[in-house]
Order: C-alpha cells, then sequence, then structure tokens
C-alpha cells in the first residue's frame, strides 16, 4: 500500500503539464495578437484624404513700435447749414521717429487730385454727403510723391498740423461724416 507510481500516472501528469504549457503559450500569443491589433487599429484610426494636401503663407509684417502715431480730431461744436470753402471740420496730428510724414486723401474715392491736396465726397451714415480737401494749418506741404499704386501723397514736417476742411461752400445737413485720411511716416 504504498504510493507507488505506475507508469500510467506519470504519463497522465506529462500529458496534463504539456497541456497546461499548450494552453499558456496560446494565452500568451492571445495577448501579444491582442496588442498588435490594437497597434494597427490605432494606425488607421485617422488618415490624410489624399489629392487634398495645399500650402498656405501669409506676409507676416513686424514694424518699429512707435514708428508713427497719427490723430484725426473732429472739430467740436460743428452745426449743420452753410458753409464757407475752407472751413476746418477735423484736424490731423502726427508724431514719430522721423522727421517728416505723408497724408493722401482716402483714395478709394478721389474726385480731384490736386497739386496740394485731394478733393473727396464723403457719404454720411444717413446718406447726405460733403465734399472735403485738406492742407496745412500755418505750413505748406513740402513736396509729393506718388506710391507704387499710383496714389499720390503730400509731404510734411512731423510738426506740421493738418486740417480736413470743406471744399467749396456748401450746405451740410445734419449726420455723421466718417472721414478717412491715409498717413505714413515718410524719409527722403
Amino acid at each position: 500500500m504504498g504510493t507507488a507510481l505506475s507508469i500510467l500516472d506519470v504519463l497522465d501528469y506529462f500529458n496534463l503539464v504539456k497541456k497546461v504549457i499548450i494552453q499558456m503559450g496560446n494565452i500568451k500569443k492571445l495577448i501579444i495578437a491582442s496588442a498588435l491589433s490594437m497597434m494597427a487599429a490605432g494606425c488607421y484610426a485617422g488618415s490624410i484624404v489624399p489629392n487634398t494636401n495645399t500650402a498656405v503663407s501669409a506676409d507676416i509684417s513686424f514694424s518699429d513700435p512707435g514708428q508713427l502715431q497719427a490723430q484725426l480730431a473732429p472739430v467740436s461744436g460743428l452745426m449743420a447749414g452753410s458753409h464757407k470753402d475752407g472751413d476746418t471740420i477735423a484736424i490731423l496730428s502726427a508724431s514719430g521717429s522721423n522727421k517728416q510724414y505723408v497724408v493722401t486723401g482716402d483714395y478709394s474715392k478721389p474726385e480731384t487730385v490736386g497739386s496740394n491736396s485731394d478733393v473727396w465726397t464723403v457719404i454720411g451714415k444717413s446718406g447726405n454727403t460733403i465734399k472735403v480737401t485738406f492742407g496745412g494749418i500755418a505750413c505748406t506741404t513740402k513736396g509729393s510723391l506718388v506710391d507704387g499704386a499710383s496714389h499720390k501723397w503730400w509731404i510734411y514736417d512731423m510738426t506740421d498740423r493738418v486740417a480736413v476742411k470743406l471744399s467749396g461752400a456748401q450746405t451740410v445737413k445734419a449726420d455723421t461724416y466718417p472721414v478717412t485720411l491715409n498717413v505714413a511716416a515718410y524719409q527722403a
């Protein structure tokens, strides 16, 4: 009555161990296959649509800080009614690191480009119109130039002030008139 093992018992034990090892190998293979399939799915989750690639670009400009500051201040107390040629409606002042600056009118609407300034029509927010021009206050233009887009600019010293004036005698109706001047630093 001992614990003698028969050959059959030993063979059964080895078959059992072999079975467990094979099953563990299958589990290991299953884990590896699972990990590989997740990695493959991640690679194909999103993709670039063929023939849709395009390049975009923009000109990014950095200017010198403080190179030119300009302010256009409306004259206070303007009243609707009859006005004479040359009545001042706003004053432009500029400051900056250059000795001179240039001015031109609203070049999207010039009607007359003269020897000393532009003349253009300003349409008020309620649809009324005025004709305006500009000129130096107690100073004259120091010359003019034409830029690459064929806009004429007038040169002023940095300390000069420029008045926006009514061009011609006119009856001004009550309205708000958005006046635009273009101003830039100038170097000779």
